[in-house]
């Protein structure tokens, strides 16, 4: 199998937080873009961007109100992957300086259908990593500088009159020669810091912040086998518990069971099942979700979710 290839004007502390996005943490994202990460919703497949068979140059997951892309250009850099942000899925859209270098010029952070997107333009790099952008959302405009060391990173908002709006820390961790956010904190509320672990191989084993706590332990490569969900209920979050996920030999995912539960006051357990239709090349297209349902001494499978897959391999698959 092979994985794939993302003031002195202050307002009150929790506004500022809710304008501004984790800018390092999108471009960090972009490094590891077809990761499955424990935050995401729990009716997206984990594998949603891992091929049984060959590479791909674009892959779109549709299902469960969402719509997902990651896609590579011709040189193999990444333009389209999704991000969780918030409690929500985002889609990232990423365009570069030239076809001659890899620089970031533009970011579009997008979510729902109809929602104002954030543009992100960056106006200055140093060493090809961005050092001021220039972003906007609702036709309000912001300025943001990116301070990078060997263990930090300080990202630093502005407005468009130069007032001060906030700053975002990242401390940062080496991973066989990849630097991984290992921490973020709001430098104006230290309380809201979010961590993230990792094991030998770069893979995320937990995050814990505002957002909740998710950990996760890993049966091959990047699939999951053991998963906990805690989201705060604030994200939007419903599906807390813990999770066990079961795969075949051909590591397709068949089986998740687990408890769930969706308030102080409601627990149920979980147990859905899987089905798949695959292509040519043995990857799975569509994937369709039962959920077994106990009724009085019965179990009754119900029809969940649908996810499709549109692959598109890259040149000379």
């Amino acid at each position: 199998m092979r994985r794939l290839f993302f003031c002195l004007a202050f307002f009150s502390a929790l506004t500022i937080h809710a304008q501004r996005i984790p800018l390092a943490q999108i471009l960090e994202g972009a490094e590891n873009a077809a990761v499955w990460r424990p935050n995401w919703p729990l009716e997206i497949p984990p594998d949603a961007f891992i091929l049984s068979e060959g590479e791909i140059s674009r892959a779109v997951i549709t299902g469960g109100g969402l719509f997902l892309e990651y896609s590579l250009d011709s040189r193999g850099l990444i333009e389209r992957f999704p991000f969780m942000l918030n409690g929500r899925m985002a889609q990232v859209s990423i365009a570069y300086a030239d076809s001659a270098r890899s620089e970031i010029a533009e970011i579009v952070l997008t979510f729902l259908p109809g929602e104002e997107p954030w543009r992100l333009e960056v106006l200055e790099h140093r060493d090809s990593y961005p050092y001021i952008v220039r972003g906007s959302s609702g036709g309000t405009w912001y300025f943001i500088y990116l301070s990078r060391t060997i263990n930090e990173i300080v990202e630093t908002w502005y407005d468009v009159d130069g007032n001060f709006l906030g700053a975002q820390s990242y401390s940062l961790l080496l991973i066989d020669r990849d630097q991984r956010i290992r921490a973020t904190r709001d430098l104006a509320s230290p309380e809201l810091e979010t961590e993230f672990f990792f094991d030998s191989r770069g893979f995320i084993t937990e995050i814990s912040g505002p957002d909740g706590h998710f950990r996760a332990l890993y049966f091959r490569e990047e699939l999951p086998r053991y998963w906990e969900r805690r989201p705060v209920e604030s994200t939007g979050g419903t599906e807390s518990g813990n999770f066990i996920l079961q795969w075949d030999a051909n590591d397709f995912l068949v089986r998740i069971t687990g408890g769930n539960t969706g308030s102080p006051d409601a627990y149920h357990s979980v147990d859905y099942r899987y089905e798949y239709d695959l292509d040519e090349r043995g990857n799975w297209i569509p994937r369709r979700e039962l959920q077994m349902i106990r009724i009085y001494d019965l179990l009754v499978a119900e029809q969940g979710s649908v996810f499709r897959r549109h692959l598109e391999y890259g040149e000379g698959e």
